[in-house]
């Protein structure tokens, strides 16, 4: 920052009185056509006296090694700066006004400025950075401004200890205004702040820093270590926010759906139900739950702030007990039961109606027998009779898991339909290919054969509901949808 403050109080190191001026009752006026022009007519005649009184100007020249400011006095023409002015009256007089102030006057109200400017210490200004940096300059320019009044009113008029202190003060606000500042404002917790490796710096606070690169480390006990970088070009201020209670260690909680599993975190044994505070805030945690020989594990991605909880989700004897109950016994099915035509159609979009069913079960086979029969409601109609073979999944992990949903078993199952159909689609009843054979025609129009999923969601081993899907390789290539409930006996 090129100092445009030039440091007028040097002028206190010049033995000065005014040559204007014999006694301190002498009073001093200048008049014009306003009131404003009157105040600034009298101030240029103060400076006048002030120009005519000493031929030197203060420059000022910054030592960067030593960060003192120093102040030389340099001959020249050129006039003072503004100056600052106070106890002035005004008044009319012959159609214009007279502005005037005596020197006593004048000598009091210097007394009280520099008075005031005794507490212009950088200590003092506000902790907000933007309204810091103004203030600064407004007690930078009421200093600078009230140069020529103490100048014109002499410097053995004042305590030279409180000029001394005056420079030193000038020189504290204009390194504020021509440094580089971070600040770092820092809530949720009481913290160290690393600057640059090894600068200890206070958080919510202005610093001072050469420009440059800056890496950051914030710390504090309980919480995640922060780091991070921060770039201060010329004249920058820079601000780094964090509220710290996002960067909390991670606490995770480990439960399980059964008494009496064992858990290890990071391979080290711990308990379940338990939350654990780690140290750790980056990278991944491993954990591992066990019970009769049945393992549920993975990992967990650290990171400041977290706050999870992993379930060990094991099957229970209760739900098992329902998975193997479908090894054997009998299962009566009702189904709500939804044909959609795909190939000849006679513009039929759906056919409904209703499917019973019974299936043996014998270890993880599924066979019986069904019957169907839908209709559109107007001219279509469906009448089915098949046979069905499935494959069922009852238990796994060498029978000590089953697949469950919330409160449900689940056994899914994969097998075909095959039998014979008489469908009626408003005057379409034969489905075959154009060049079909005469057996080819019959198979084609009345058998059925299709591949079907079907899906037991059981509360028990006697109730569940069910939902099936199937496709015709025959008969028009049908999709067929069922839902429905299975009695189990």
């Amino acid at each position: 920052m090129t100092h445009k403050y030039a440091f007028m109080l040097a002028m206190f190191c010049i033995t000065f009185s005014p040559l204007s001026i014999s006694a301190e009752n002498r009073i001093l006026s200048a008049c014009g056509a306003t009131q404003d022009e009157a105040r600034k007519e009298l101030g240029k005649s103060l400076q006048s006296n002030v120009a005519s009184s000493s031929s030197k100007k203060v420059s000022v020249i910054t030592d960067d090694s030593s960060e003192q400011v120093k102040i030389i006095a340099q001959t020249t023409d050129d006039q003072f700066s503004k100056i600052a002015l106070c106890n002035v009256k005004v008044a009319k007089e012959g159609g214009q006004y007279c502005a005037s102030v005596s020197h006593k006057e004048l000598s009091e109200c210097a007394s009280n400025k520099l008075d005031a400017q005794m507490s212009y210490l950088v200590n003092n200004l506000p902790e907000t950075e933007s309204v810091r940096l103004k203030k600064a300059k407004e007690w930078l320019d009421d200093i600078v401004l009230s140069t020529n009044l103490y100048t014109y009113v002499g410097n053995n008029e004042f305590d030279e200890e409180k000029l001394n202190k005056l420079i030193s003060i000038e020189n504290n606000l204009l390194k504020l205004l021509d440094n580089q500042y971070v600040r770092f404002d820092i809530e949720g917790a009481t913290v160290k702040i690393k600057l640059g490796g090894s600068k200890i710096v206070q958080p919510n606070i202005d610093t001072a820093m050469k420009i440059g690169s800056y890496a950051y480390e914030i710390s504090s006990p309980g919480y995640c270590t922060v780091k991070g970088n921060v770039d201060l070009t010329e004249k920058a201020r820079s601000t780094v926010k964090y509220d710290m209670s996002k960067y909390t260690h991670p606490v995770i909680t480990f439960t399980s759906n059964l008494p009496n599993v064992q858990l290890k975190v990071d391979g080290k044994n711990s308990n379940v139900g338990e939350s654990k505070t780690m140290t750790k805030c980056e990278g991944t945690l491993a954990y591992l739950f066990t019970i009769q020989g049945v393992t549920k594990e993975g990992t967990v991605n650290l990171k400041p702030g977290l706050k999870a909880k992993i379930r060990g989700k094991f099957t229970s004897p209760a739900d098992l007990t329902i998975a193997k109950s479908y090894r054997s016994g009998q299962l009566w099915q009702v189904f709500l039961h939804n044909i959609f035509p795909s190939y000849a159609n006679n513009q039929i979009d759906k056919l409904s109606g209703f499917k019973i069913s019974k299936s043996n079960l014998k270890d993880s086979f599924r066979w019986g027998y069904q019957a169907s029969f839908a209709t559109d409601g107007k001219n279509a109609y469906a009448y089915e009779l098949s046979a069905a073979f499935s494959l069922q999944l009852l238990d796994y992990n060498n029978g000590r898991e089953a697949l469950t949903l919330g409160p449900l078993v689940i056994v899914p199952s994969a097998g075909f339909d095959i039998g014979l159909a008489y469908h009626d689609l408003d005057g379409i009843r034969s489905f075959e290919d154009a060049d079909a054979s005469e057996w080819k025609k019959i198979y084609q129009s009345y058998g059925v054969f299709r591949p079907k999923l079907n899906i037991d969601a059981t509360f028990n081993k006697d109730f569940g509901f069910s939902l099936s899907y199937s496709r015709s390789v025959y008969m028009n290539k049908s999709n067929i949808f069922s839902i429905g409930m299975g009695f189990k006996f």
